[in-house]
């Protein structure tokens, strides 16, 4: 119900439609949202510590869910969402090949570097997992945690 209120409340845009609702909007409650006076009235009641405590916290796992979810399913799929439109076995990773191999830790600079050794297709032909050999030894990984250098 609070939501539809504020979908009926939202002034117009410069153009005379409706503006869009944003994640900015529920996240940042200071900011002038164009909310109509009753409904920003609701949210400028005066309130206790406890509450205002409480209403932060959950501000805050909201906004940690909502990032989260943007990373899972947004981002992450941007890198592939090319390959579905056309998937092309050129970009396959060949035996021989020179990759990045993916670790722990968040740099790139200290990522292991490998020569693919064996390539491992799936049903479809298509590479799903390679064997890499690594200054650390023999790494079986997913095409996914490899990022071959161009040469």
């Amino acid at each position: 119900m609070c939501l539809k209120q504020l979908a009926n409340n939202v002034r117009k845009n410069e153009l005379g439609g409706p503006r869009s609702l944003t994640p900015s909007l529920f996240l940042l409650p200071g900011r002038d949202n164009g909310l109509s006076e009753r409904f920003s009235e609701i949210f400028n009641k005066v309130a206790d510590r406890e509450t205002l405590t409480r209403r932060k916290l959950y501000q805050s796992r909201l906004s940690k869910q909502l990032w989260t979810k943007w990373k899972e399913q947004y981002l992450l799929q941007l890198t592939t969402a090319h390959n579905f439109a056309n998937p092309s076995s050129e970009r396959n990773l060949k035996s021989g090949a020179i990759a990045l191999v993916e670790g722990p830790k968040k740099s790139k600079l200290l990522w292991d570097m490998g020569v693919v050794e064996q390539v491992i297709a799936g049903i479809d032909g298509h590479v799903r997992a390679c064997i890499v050999r690594t200054p650390k030894g023999q790494l079986r990984k997913a095409v996914q945690l490899l990022y071959p250098f161009k040469i």
